[in-house]
C-alpha cells in the first residue's frame, strides 16, 4: 500500500482531534482522490455488464465479450484480500447484456437486456450467496428492453427507463417487492425518456442522471425519488443553466453509459460520484469524475479515472477493509472503448488521498 502523503496525514489529524467527521473544505480541487488498481477480473473481459453489491462483496454478472456474445457467468470481489472467485453463472445457460442489477437484504437480481440476436427479455432472477444458487422469480411486467437503469431501496427494486425491441424510449418505472415477490407499476421517472441512465442510493432514495434521450441528445436533467412519499424531485440541472457561477463548470458531468457510486468523502461527508461514459452529442468518451455533494446539491470535479476511456462499465461500493481510510470507496471496472477488446481491469476510488500516477 503507498503512503499517505503529509497533506492527507494533516487531514486525517485535524478529523481525530475534532471528532465531527470529515474535514470539510471551500477549496476543492480536481486532483482530490485517488484511483489505485485493483486486481483484474478473474473472468473474461466484458462491458455491459451488471453489479450489485451484497455484504461487503461486489459481484459482477453477464456483459458482452470481446466476440460480442452474451455472457452469464457472475464473479465476486473480496476487498479484505483484493481477490475475484467464480460464482454460479445464471440458470439454464441464459446469457444476456445490457441488463440491469441489484441487491435487496442480501440477495442479487439481475434481468430484462438482450442476446444480441433480437430477443430481449422480461425475465428475472435471484441470487442467494449462502447457497451460490440462482432462482427465477416473476418475470419483469413492462416491456422487454436493454440498457435500462435500475436501484434498490429497502425492500423494494426499482426498474426504469431502457429501449425495447422496436427502439421506442422508455421512462416507465416497476417496483419488485421483495416481500411479496411480486411486481408492480410504480410512478414513471419525470423528464425525458432516456437509455444509459446511472443511478445511485443515499439516505433511502433514488437518483437517476445522465443518459442519451430519442433525440440521440444527452438529458441534463437530474431527479431524485423518495419512495415513501411515491415522487420524483428536480434537482439541479447537470449543465450550465443559470447566470450563477456555481454550475459554470458543469461541461461534462453530462454522459451516456457512465457508472456511479457512494462514498466517503472527506469535503461532502459522504457523496455520489459520477465517471467514466460517453457523449450522447458527438460520442466523445470522458474519464472525468464529479462528486456530488448531497446538502448543498453541487458537484465538484475530483480526479479523472486514470485508465483508458471507456464506456459501460460498471461500478460498486465496499466498506474500506485495508486501513487506508475510515469509510466506503468505490470500484470501477470492465467496460469497451468503441474499438479493439473489452476491458477487465478494475480499480478502487479512495476520496481522501491525494492525486499518485504511479499506482
Amino acid at each position: 500500500m503507498k503512503k499517505l502523503s503529509s497533506v492527507i496525514l494533516a487531514v486525517f489529524a485535524m478529523v481525530f482531534l475534532s471528532s465531527c467527521g470529515w474535514f470539510q473544505s471551500s477549496s476543492v480541487t480536481t486532483d482530490e482522490g485517488n484511483w489505485v488498481k485493483a486486481s483484474t477480473l478473474n473472468g473474461p473481459a466484458r462491458y455491459y455488464a451488471v453489479s450489485f453489491t451484497i455484504g461487503n462483496y461486489g459481484y459482477v454478472a453477464t456483459g458482452r465479450d470481446m466476440n460480442n456474445n452474451p455472457m452469464g457467468d457472475v464473479y465476486r470481489y473480496d476487498p479484505s484480500n483484493d481477490s475475484w472467485e467464480q460464482e454460479s453463472s445464471l440458470p439454464d445457460n441464459n446469457t444476456l447484456y445490457c441488463g440491469v442489477g441489484f441487491a435487496i437484504n442480501g440477495k442479487g437480481y439481475v434481468g430484462t437486456g438482450t442476446n444480441g440476436r433480437q430477443v430481449y427479455y422480461s425475465s428475472f432472477y435471484q441470487y442467494d450467496p449462502t447457497s451460490n444458487s440462482w432462482t427465477q422469480i416473476a418475470d419483469f411486467p413492462g416491456t422487454p428492453r436493454y440498457r435500462a437503469t435500475a436501484f434498490a431501496i429497502g425492500n423494494v427494486g426499482y426498474v426504469t427507463c431502457g429501449v425495447d425491441a422496436n427502439g421506442n424510449y422508455l421512462k416507465d418505472m416497476y417496483a419488485y417487492n421483495q416481500s411479496t415477490g411480486s411486481w408492480s407499476q410504480s410512478i414513471a421517472s419525470p423528464g425525458d425518456k432516456r437509455v444509459g441512465a446511472a443511478a445511485f442510493v443515499y439516505n433511502n432514495e433514488g437518483y437517476l442522471i445522465g443518459g442519451t434521450n430519442s433525440a440521440g441528445q444527452g438529458c441534463t436533467e437530474f431527479y431524485k425519488f423518495n419512495p415513501t412519499a411515491n415522487k420524483w424531485y428536480t434537482l439541479r440541472q447537470i449543465t450550465n443553466a443559470t447566470d450563477s457561477s456555481f454550475d459554470d463548470a458543469y461541461t461534462d458531468i453530462t454522459r451516456t453509459d457512465g457508472v456511479a457510486f457512494v462514498a466517503s468523502d472527506p469535503y461532502y461527508g459522504t457523496a455520489a460520484f459520477v465517471t467514466t461514459g460517453k457523449s450522447a452529442d458527438n460520442g466523445a468518451m470522458d474519464l472525468n469524475t464529479w462528486a456530488y455533494d448531497f446538502v448543498n446539491d453541487v458537484w465538484q470535479q475530483r480526479t479523472a479515472y486514470e485508465r483508458p476511456t471507456r464506456y459501460a462499465a460498471v461500478a460498486f461500493s465496499l466498506n474500506c477493509t485495508n486501513g487506508i481510510m475510515n469509510g466506503t470507496v468505490g470500484y470501477v471496472g470492465t467496460g469497451y472503448a468503441g474499438s479493439g477488446n473489452p476491458f477487465d481491469n478494475f480499480d478502487v476510488f479512495y476520496p481522501n488521498q491525494a492525486y499518485n500516477a504511479n499506482d
